[in-house]
């Protein structure tokens, strides 16, 4: 039985990261408030534990611990990976927040313990690459995923969905699946597709080779009903690549002459399709692929200008992890309030992105990685022949969708895991150096000290970082108050944040005055510590500005109650401001401050503010009409309202 007991963990060791390939993008959870990112998240964390603790106790038992890990560790990969490992922790260590840089953020979850994590999925994932025949179980098990995914989208299309997801997506315009945003579908979808596209190549038996077919025709739909143009040109650039190489790789014209005459079919009748039908939803979005002035397009080029001096201000290690929202706070663009679209936590730009937050430390090593793995593919697919070279090109360009889409996007759970998914089965398939494996007696005891460290540190982690996260999370979707409740989280502020706004809401509303004072109460206490424990928490300083000024309204009876709220109003205005200077809604609210202290002179002053920061922005002028219809100066008001409706704003 114990002789038998290493075969079997390899077995389980081996299914176990197809689970994981498997169910991770169609992982999701109803019951939590965050149905997608999260338990994708903590369902990836609990894998990479229990496949970590498996993969320990079968290196000991077959005594090659030693051997495998130095096997790893001499990959020129895991030292390009190591290094990028290095210059994120530098960068964690001296962030703007350590705490939102260790851990990440909500809806988010993309701090230094998630690049621990991925780390070590890379390292299982090119032990497990080494065995033959694992690469092709990996094409296998991803492709069927991305075909389950592909299938339940087009349901939603048709709407025939029978989950009831409570989005704001419309999910039969844009379909989300599993994913929970068309973007996020897209740009996972155009990863997996090389390696669809290549079994239906690759695959003898003409049945497999139809059901093949099926999966990638499915998925091509998919990527249409997601409207994403971003992955629309991620997969007619990786489309053309692939074709391209394999066909020169297995020396069949045929082939990259089809696919060159099957992607011009694409993009020719895609064009028909835009001139014929002018007025549909897939041809407006192909026409604005190049239109700056589009309203999710005109934001983003805003944003990435933002992003550059923000590189400028701090290019060395950057802000820190999870702290582009700081930085993007500070160097707000003014033209941005023209748009719906004002708050930005991350660039929506993979590099930019890196060089805000860890600056060109993090991003030349980011890059070395990219460099290592197209080289080690490059030598592979030199020295090598059969599937596993085709194979290997096809990770290679699954990649390079991965990298473009993520020039307009940023990284999620999915896409994530499949990069370093791709970068360890490139590893594993393509080592570097071939040491003989030979067993390094370890003594019992020693052994059994290993297994037992790992059992503690297996539990403790899985309570920790799996179940008190999925737990909270569950309180906070069945609306729980109790901020106890919170107090072990990494993303307390969140939840306090919002439980916050939900009592100033109560307070605003019809309520007697002993119950509307209970709830600012409650408010004002959540809000303090949020700012205490994150003094660059834009959301909290304003929120807490706001019901600073609506309590001294209701207070003016009480003269000296009314003016310390106010006092204190002012003061987190003036803090706003300093954290966000070129933001002009921080502005209009400060101005509304003064006009319920009847001092017009000033909030005409932050009136004129706001408008001098981007005077082609027409809100400002509403707000302005707004200030003047509320001191009775309707010819004043009436004119800024005209101007607003000349700048475009018409409310």
């Amino acid at each position: 039985m114990i002789k038998n007991l290493p075969k079997f963990l390899n077995k389980v060791f081996e299914w176990g990261i197809l689970i994981l390939i498997f169910s991770l993008p169609l992982f999701f959870d109803l019951k939590t408030a965050d149905s997608f990112f999260l338990p994708k998240i903590l369902f990836f964390r609990f894998s990479v534990l229990s496949l970590f603790f498996i993969w320990l106790i079968k290196s000991l038992l077959e005594n090659k611990i030693k051997d495998d890990l130095k096997n790893f560790f001499r990959s020129s990969l895991t030292i390009a990976l190591c290094a990028f490992i290095f210059s994120v922790s530098v960068s964690a260590l001296f962030s703007l927040n350590r705490y939102l840089s260790f851990w990440g953020s909500y809806l988010r979850y993309n701090g230094l313990l998630n690049i621990f994590f991925l780390f070590g999925f890379f390292f299982l994932a090119s032990s497990a690459a080494r065995k033959d025949g694992f690469l092709k179980k990996i094409f296998w098990v991803a492709s069927f995923s991305a075909g389950l995914i592909s299938l339940y989208a087009i349901f939603q299309h048709f709407g025939l969905d029978f989950i009831d997801w409570q989005t704001r997506h419309d999910i039969e315009a844009r379909v989300i699946s599993t994913i929970g945003n068309p973007l996020y579908l897209g740009g996972f979808l155009v990863m997996v597709m090389p390696l669809t596209l290549f079994l239906v190549f690759s695959e003898a038996k003409i049945q497999r080779k139809i059901l093949f077919i099926l999966i990638f025709i499915c998925q091509v739909l998919t990527l249409v009903f997601t409207l994403s143009r971003s992955a629309w040109l991620a997969f007619i650039l990786s489309f053309f690549v692939f074709i391209f190489l394999y066909g020169i790789l297995e020396k069949k014209k045929i082939i990259w002459r089809t696919g060159l005459a099957v992607l011009i079919f694409f993009i020719g009748a895609g064009m028909l399709f835009v001139l014929f039908s002018p007025a549909g939803s897939y041809a407006r979005r192909w026409q604005s692929i190049f239109d700056f002035s589009e309203p999710t397009v005109a934001p983003r080029l805003l944003v990435w200008q933002s992003a550059l001096e923000g590189i400028a201000d701090s290019p060395v290690i950057g802000s820190g992890p999870e702290t582009f929202i700081y930085v993007f706070n500070q160097l707000y663009p003014p033209k941005l309030t023209a748009w719906s679209e004002r708050w930005f936590d991350r660039a929506h730009n993979l590099f930019l992105d890196l060089g805000v937050t860890q600056g060109f430390l993090g991003l030349i090593s980011f890059l070395a990685v990219i460099g290592v793995f197209y080289f080690l593919i490059a030598r592979f697919i030199k020295k090598s022949s059969g599937f596993s070279r085709s194979a290997i090109l096809a990770l290679g360009v699954g990649t390079l969708a991965y990298l473009f889409q993520n020039q307009f996007s940023f990284n999620t759970p999915a896409t994530a895991v499949y990069f370093y998914l791709f970068l360890g089965a490139v590893s594993g398939t393509a080592p570097e150096i071939v040491m003989s494996i030979q067993a390094s007696n370890i003594k019992k005891w020693r052994k059994a000290c290993f297994v037992a460290v790992a059992m503690v540190l297996f539990t403790a982690l899985t309570w920790q970082l799996i179940f008190m996260p999925w737990r909270v999370d569950r309180f906070f979707a069945r609306g729980e108050v109790d901020l106890s409740l919170y107090e072990k989280s990494p993303h307390q502020n969140y939840y306090k944040l919002r439980i916050a706004e939900n009592y100033f809401k109560l307070a605003l509303g019809e309520v007697e005055v002993p119950k509307k004072r209970i709830f600012l109460n409650e408010a004002e206490n959540i809000l303090k510590s949020i700012i205490a424990k994150d003094k660059f928490d834009l959301p909290a300083h304003l929120l807490l500005a706001n019901l600073y000024r609506f309590w001294g309204k209701e207070a003016a009876e009480s003269g000296s109650e009314a003016q310390e709220k106010f006092a204190k109003s002012e003061e987190l205005f003036r803090a706003s401001a300093a954290l966000s200077p070129f933001r002009q809604t921080t502005y209009w609210e400060w101005a509304k401050l003064y006009l319920v202290k009847n001092e017009t002179k000033l909030a005409l002053e932050k009136y004129q503010i706001a408008i001098n920061l981007a005077p082609e922005v027409g809100e400002s002028y509403y707000e302005l009409g707004r200030a003047y219809e509320f001191l009775g100066e309707k010819e004043k008001a009436e004119e800024n309202f005209n101007k607003a409706k000349d700048f475009g704003f018409d409310k």
